[in-house]
């Protein structure tokens, strides 16, 4: 008899087809995980999806996943900041009104560190049946950086209110 092998992790085929990822769960899991995990503690997230899915996910992997998709998601956003930088195209026609509003919380950071996280909201004005003024539309744009930098990451969400 021959003597075992070490073949090494493998992607079983079924996975592929099934459209499992590494982490062991499909892309509609590590969606539903990641959504729940940017509104609630990463281990809530997880014993929430425990419960409806049936899929047991540990708060270090809900952490992992929840990061590796905000990391991809700000790539992409920064992407279009240094292309609007670049380009300076016009911006198309917003609302006619617009509201714009900055705020800042403070985070507490696993670690044990607190800082600022600063929140850009842009609402569309208008009045309603009543003649009240009010706000709909609404669009957010949060980042953890300095004044300087959070004016130049909002320029995305600005740019594309018009």
């Amino acid at each position: 008899m021959e003597p075992a092998r070490n073949v090494g992790r493998a992607f079983f085929p079924l996975d592929e087809r099934l459209g499992l990822r590494r982490c062991g769960v499909t892309p509609r899991i590590e969606e539903t995980l990641v959504r729940l995990a940017c509104w609630m503690p990463f281990e809530k997230a997880g014993e929430l999806v425990s419960d409806l899915l049936g899929v047991r996910v540990s708060k270090a992997r809900a952490r992992r996943l929840t990061l590796a998709r905000g990391q991809a998601a700000l790539s992409v956003w920064e992407e279009e900041e240094e292309r609007l930088q670049q380009e300076l195209p016009q911006a198309e026609a917003g609302a006619e009104k617009l509201a714009m509003s900055g705020d800042g919380a403070m985070v507490h950071l696993v670690g044990g560190e607190w800082v600022e996280v600063k929140t850009l909201a842009i609402g569309q004005v208008r009045r309603n049946k009543q003649g009240e003024v009010c706000q709909e539309q609404r669009s957010y744009c949060s980042r953890l950086c300095d004044a300087t930098r959070f004016a130049q990451a909002t320029l995305v969400q600005t740019h594309r209110r018009g």
